[in-house]
């Protein structure tokens, strides 16, 4: 049995040569798709460069790298301390890091009801021109990851975290200026 031949269709244009030319060039070059590593070889294309002394093929994992140092400043940290999804971040992401072999500071404000113990440094620190004398409890959770309280009753002994019911304490910038700066100089005292 012979099947019908299609009729052919004649296709014309209406692009100039130079317009032809450039989608030629662009049709040729060929961005990576999403996901993929940008020095991951393209079919049919030439070999990635590598940086000098980088002799990893595609694809191969990553080297591992020296354990890091990393602090984190978080104004809530579960179980310390929680009011919203911040508090369960940056009480789960600290034992990740460590898991992964970093060494990891966690620097919190020591509110009302947070029990502490530890080592103590009390610091002078100097904003503008307000001194003012804050405590650190310095305690070590595990042999990755220490925790360090500011503590200032004046500023973070209160019935409520950041405020009262509705409103905001007046003071939140003072206060976690200070917080800030004295995690800080706590890291600037420690290198």
């Amino acid at each position: 049995e012979k099947k019908a031949a299609k009729p052919k269709t004649k296709i014309t244009s209406t692009t100039t040569p130079r317009a032809r030319t450039a989608q030629s060039k662009a049709a040729k070059t060929v961005a990576p798709a999403r996901g993929v590593a940008p020095d991951a070889p393209v079919p049919g294309g030439p070999e990635p460069q590598r940086a000098p002394g980088n002799p990893r093929t595609p694809g191969e994992a990553e080297p591992p790298q020296a354990p890091l140092s990393i602090l984190m400043i978080a104004s809530e940290a579960h179980p310390f301390a929680r009011t919203s999804g911040l508090a369960d971040l940056a009480g789960s992401l600290p034992d990740a890091l460590t898991r992964l072999g970093h060494q990891v500071t966690l620097v919190l404000p020591r509110y009302a009801g947070v029990d502490v113990d530890g080592t103590v440094e009390r610091m002078t620190l100097q904003l503008g021109t307000r001194s003012l004398d804050v405590t650190l409890h310095e305690r070590q959770a595990s042999d990755r990851l220490t925790i360090v309280f500011v503590d200032e009753p004046s500023l973070f002994a209160r019935e409520h975290m950041y405020g009262e019911p509705g409103r905001d304490y007046d003071d939140n910038a003072w206060r976690f200026g200070v917080f800030g700066r004295a995690a800080l100089e706590y890291a600037r005292q420690r290198g």
